[in-house]
């Protein structure tokens, strides 16, 4: 279960428990349940009953579950859909006058907040499903390993490339992203600017060579230098480790998301690549790395003109 937190086994044992004994309770149990309900008894209970037994069921899936979540992660998203669809039907009911006020506050309460942590757990599935395998403990390679290792497309390497001219090196996030269509934009737009300057821009990216191609002639580098990370290795290197969720997904990346994918027209795509790993831009000369901007929300909009602009010695 890598890179999952220690306490999402737990939990879902302990919804495991609960919904076993709350199943139980209820099939045993029905006509004193139903009255707590306030419910009238119905002549015909084994529906009812039945209902408990998918209780136990789903119990026992969940402890299923907690063995190993990303496996199962099925259950835990069919558990999740339950819950909230609960949630809005016994809210609907209850506004019909359909259900009493007891019965729709215990589970209604009961419903949002396990949607709640069913949501925290899926997001940290994804997260953990997302990572690249080297990142379960394997130590990052030295920025000057990496700049020796790393070749563009044509067979140059970094190391190479920096002592023919400064290397505008950018760090794109997945080609789905909607900040990073418009980090192309961006870049694109001041490209004379940069290139004026002796600049020679390289990206980096977690897709695969035929993918970037494409992605790149889109935004008017038919011709773009470009290096294939889907390990993320060189973003290791250079410290664009994954984001939280805030950086992510804050109230702030919400906003500016809204405007650069609807209002600005960049879109979203497919995800192609580590979902949650972070972007930044950065000058290479000589073998040294001479300025760098390292995101701190995946919606920051670097000054590409301010760091294309280098005192070389």
């Amino acid at each position: 279960m890598k890179n999952l937190p220690d306490w999402i086994p737990i939990v879902l044992r302990f919804a495991g428990i609960t919904n076993a004994v709350w199943g139980l309770t209820f099939a045993l149990f029905t006509d004193v349940m139903l009255r707590w309900a306030g419910l009238p008894e119905p002549y015909f209970l084994f529906p009812w009953k039945m209902l408990g037994l998918v209780a136990v069921i789903f119990g026992a899936a969940y402890f299923l579950a907690a063995t190993h979540p990303v496996r199962h992660v099925l259950i835990i998203c069919v558990g999740f859909f339950i819950k909230v669809t609960g949630f809005v039907m016994l809210i609907s009911f209850y506004s019909s006058g359909v259900i009493p006020t007891r019965l729709a506050f215990f589970f209604s309460l009961k419903d949002a907040i396990w949607s709640v942590v069913f949501a925290i757990i899926l997001y940290y599935i994804f997260k953990a499903w997302q990572a690249p395998n080297n990142d379960e403990g394997n130590p990052d390679i030295p920025l000057s390993d990496a700049l020796l290792k790393f070749t563009t497309q044509e067979g140059s390497s970094l190391y190479d490339l920096s002592f023919r001219k400064p290397v505008f090196l950018v760090f794109l996030r997945h080609f789905g992203c909607t900040f990073c269509r418009e980090a192309m934009a961006g870049i694109q737009r001041n490209r004379k600017e940069i290139e004026a300057e002796g600049m020679q821009i390289v990206f980096v990216h977690m897709g695969e060579p035929t993918e970037a191609e494409i992605f790149f002639k889109k935004y008017g580098f038919a011709q773009a230098l470009a290096i294939s990370d889907p390990m993320c290795l060189l973003y290791n290197a250079f410290q664009l480790k994954r984001g939280s969720f805030w950086q992510l997904f804050g109230v702030y990346s919400w906003i500016r998301g809204i405007k650069a994918g609807i209002i600005k027209t960049h879109g979203i795509g497919w995800l192609v690549g580590d979902g949650f790993r972070m972007s930044g831009v950065f000058v290479i000369y000589k073998g040294e790395m001479l300025k760098s901007y390292r995101h701190a929300y995946a919606s920051d909009r670097p000054d590409y003109l301010a760091l294309a602009s280098c005192e070389l010695a």
